[in-house]
């Protein structure tokens, strides 16, 4: 059940405040190993390096944060996976990787299992609701579909098309549009179906 997930993962930290340290902790650290000044327009270090290669950077991180803070920092990944679908295929170019669905679906179970992510963020593309109910039953992440239900225009829970039949639960990121990209809240919720 995510409810319960969810308090299990909140257990690890003392409060919200060691919380926001942490991450802020990590990020600088991060910061300082990549030594450039190359960021997203969300803030996010944007380093050239293989995907193997960032989370090995982002679990050294967290992992050394972790033992200096003394509470287990959770590592997750925002794969937004409907920018990397074209024709049926998710293209990882830098990785000169081209997956289809079931492939796609193994490679982020894959990851999930090797770098223990506790977060996974749009890893599928926003229409793929038996996708992502797949990838939820099969780890023990919290598959955020925040694109599946913000960026799906067509998405209504009552009617869309499947009566309710793929049960699945959901995290979804919750945010304000502040200028700086800074994200103020996330919440995670169960749905009973989709």
């Amino acid at each position: 059940d995510l409810i319960e997930k969810l308090k299990n993962e909140m257990r690890k930290t003392r409060n919200i405040n060691d919380a926001v340290f942490a991450n802020s902790y990590v990020y600088r650290l991060i910061g300082k190993k990549l030594n450039i000044n190359r960021k997203t327009s969300e803030k996010a270090w944007a380093p050239n390096l293989r995907i193997d290669e960032t989370l090995r950077l982002l679990k050294d991180a967290t992992e050394k944060v972790s033992d200096e803070l003394g509470f287990k920092i959770g590592l997750g990944v925002d794969f937004a996976a409907s920018q990397l679908y074209k024709k049926n295929s998710y293209l990882y170019i830098e990785e000169e990787k081209r997956f289809n669905r079931d492939e796609q679906i193994d490679f982020v179970s894959s990851l999930i299992k090797r770098y223990n992510l506790v977060y996974v963020e749009d890893p599928l593309e926003h229409e793929d609701f038996e996708g992502f109910a797949r990838l939820n039953k099969s780890n023990n992440s919290f598959i955020c579909v925040d694109d599946l239900i913000c960026t799906n225009f067509a998405f209504d829970p009552g009617n869309n098309g499947r009566d309710g039949q793929i049960e699945v639960d959901v995290a979804i990121v919750i945010t304000d549009n502040t200028p700086s990209g800074t994200k103020t809240a996330q919440f995670t919720f169960s749905a009973a179906s989709i």
